[in-house]
């Protein structure tokens, strides 16, 4: 059996889209480095986590905080000046990339984009949290494990675990999680589905999200904003019960799937060509020291 002690919403996407991918990223522990279109998204998140920040820092009264990546980020702040330091940093992050000059433009339309639109954080009434944290146990039977280790056995519960990119009130005082999404395409890549309201509401990432959320506010409406900032689209929802039995029940179904595996299966497709564990040569790969906490 294959020991699995956490579970994330990324994890359970690579395994619907492929076993043996999964195998070699969460067993194996090898990283893929990371693409153009994946480092622009970080660059966009780290604009708006920046710039909820600045908002915070009003709230609470603090003058400035200084950052690893922007420098001394204070409560007002040039939007254009942010974009040129993350950009640099996580450029500089990723030589193994060809950035072109068009790159570093389409960093600033995303953030035009952004600005231009109701979720900007400078928008909300209230921030709550940015880079909201979780590790949650599967509290029922299916969710827990005994492995052997160092001639004792280890009992526990499988942990979900995840960051949900900001928590935040609205203007009606409603508590408000989104997740910025800077996808080129509105296509779900395991699936080649459509992504619109129907599979929103049925999202892993998005119901583990909310199952989490509601774990540490308990007595709060909760809604859901997934905004996809490149395609300028939104989807927003109040989550309830329906989503919470969709992501126990996924979770359930991919630890059984895990635990009865023997020879991981790889998904044969057109995909193939574009996946990074096609290769052969991992010796650039990252590939930290194997445990069992994935």
């Amino acid at each position: 059996m294959i020991p699995i002690k956490k579970l994330s919403p990324s994890s359970i996407s690579t395994l619907d889209g492929c076993q043996l991918r999964w195998v070699l990223q969460y067993i194996m522990k090898y990283r893929e480095p990371p693409g153009k279109a994946a480092t622009l998204g970080t660059i966009g998140h780290y604009v708006l986590q920046c710039v909820a920040r600045s908002k915070l820092l009003r709230q609470i009264g603090r003058k400035y905080i200084d950052d690893q990546v922007v420098g001394r980020l204070k409560t007002i702040y040039n939007i254009k000046d942010l974009v040129d330091k993350s950009y640099n940093h996580f450029t500089q992050l990723n030589p193994h990339i060809n950035w072109e000059a068009a790159d570093y433009r389409e960093a600033h339309r995303n953030i035009q984009k952004a600005q231009e639109h109701e979720l900007f954080p400078e928008n909300h009434k209230e921030i709550i949290q940015i880079e909201q944290r979780f590790e949650i146990g599967a509290e029922s039977p299916w969710g827990e494990y005994a492995y052997a280790k160092d001639g004792q056995v280890e009992k526990g519960n499988v942990e979900l675990v995840g960051v949900i990119d900001l928590v935040f009130r609205d203007s009606n005082n409603a508590l408000n999680i989104v997740d910025y999404k800077f996808r080129s395409s509105t296509r779900d890549w395991n699936t080649n589905i459509e992504r619109d309201y129907s599979t929103f509401i049925k999202d892993t990432q998005l119901c583990m999200y909310y199952y989490a959320i509601k774990k540490i506010y308990p007595n709060e409406d909760i809604v859901v904003n997934l905004w996809d900032v490149k395609q300028k689209k939104l989807y927003s929802d109040i989550f309830g019960t329906d989503q919470e039995i969709v992501i126990l029940n996924k979770i359930k179904s991919c630890l059984n799937e895990i635990r009865s595996m023997k020879i991981p299966s790889p998904h044969y497709s057109f995909r193939c060509k574009y996946c990074p564990f096609s290769k052969t040569n991992f010796a650039d790969w990252g590939r930290p020291e194997l445990d069992m906490n994935y």
